[in-house]
């Protein structure tokens, strides 16, 4: 299933998503412009792009992406380069005169102020800008996060069931508090990890990361599938430990579980006899398990001891 497809309909394309991950970046980098109030001398301010234009690939600067150049004074030279499967390039630029060009395929936006007061009201438009874009990067992306978590609860239900797809392993108002928590935080708590995730998306990310919907989608997975395993007490190492077990047959053991954990992770802890225990023994919330459309294969298969064979 293509990315793009998750949610079944297509909220965010990838013109979207750059002009929405851009304007955040934009905003987080206004808190690094310094001016002196008291002057009232013309100049001009310039937004460095985070896309090559038209592209989904993201260019690394070596400078903040905004800032602002007195009237008279010449531009700073700023370095940039991209990296991308089929393409790389690398350069330096001067923001208030580039052009895009085939060496540099990307545009500088540029705004004239008039005075020191009127340059603060531009970096405050790029800071309620900035505001506005996350929140409708979060109205569009939400959609998407309700599907991967439904995905990674069938997942995980599939997987404590030895591939019988019995659906998800928490119901739907557990699912979506789940996700709720994840997107929005709790009330009491500290800031929800979403939107620490968003803004790294926007920023320099390690050369080859690749789309940066990619790239929110498989963190927001990830996190999600490691929550809705917490909420079912599915322990750390659980999957691990489930697929010795299953190596194993008829020879698995506690023992052998542990034997075998030490043998092939000898760095790692996470093989106690309880964690085993809870590892074999996990299930779906009471509200997620439902009977009512299952085949009675299906039923004699999962009601099977998960510890037959374990001493």
């Amino acid at each position: 299933m293509a990315r793009a497809a998750l949610s079944g309909t297509n909220t965010l394309p990838p013109e979207v998503c750059r002009d929405l991950l851009t304007r955040i970046r934009w905003g987080i980098d206004t808190q690094h412009v310094e001016f002196d109030r008291t002057t009232q001398s013309p100049g001009l301010v310039y937004r460095l792009p985070r896309f090559l234009d038209g592209t989904n690939i993201a260019i690394t600067w070596d400078a903040p992406m905004v800032g602002y150049v007195p009237s008279g004074q010449l531009g700073p030279i700023i370095t940039w380069s991209y990296t991308d499967r089929l393409a790389s390039g690398s350069g330096a630029c001067n923001p208030l005169t580039h052009f895009a060009s085939e060496e540099a395929p990307f545009t500088v936006e540029t705004q004239v102020y008039a005075t020191t007061r009127s340059l603060s009201r531009v970096m405050e438009g790029i800071r309620t800008s900035a505001e506005e874009a996350r929140w409708e990067f979060y109205e569009r992306f939400e959609p998407r996060a309700r599907h991967l978590a439904m995905i990674s609860s069938r997942k995980v239900g599939t997987e404590i069931t030895d591939g019988v797809d019995r659906g998800g392993v928490v119901d739907d108002i557990e699912l979506e508090s789940i996700v709720d928590r994840y997107l929005l935080g709790d009330e009491d708590g500290p800031p929800a990890r979403w939107w620490s995730l968003l803004e790294r998306a926007s920023g320099n990310l390690r050369p080859g990361v690749g789309d940066r919907l990619s790239y929110l989608e498989t963190n927001v997975e990830s996190t999600l599938d490691e929550q809705i395993r917490r909420k079912i007490g599915d322990p750390e190492k659980g999957r691990t430990i489930r697929n010795i077990h299953r190596r194993l047959g008829k020879e698995s053991s506690v023992p052998r579980i542990q034997e075998e954990y030490r043998l092939h992770y000898p760095r790692r802890s996470g093989a106690k006899e309880d964690r085993i225990l809870a590892a074999l023994t996990v299930a779906g919330t009471a509200n997620a398990v439902s009977f009512s459309h299952e085949s009675p294969d299906t039923l004699r298969i999962a009601s099977t001891d998960p510890l037959e064979g374990v001493a």
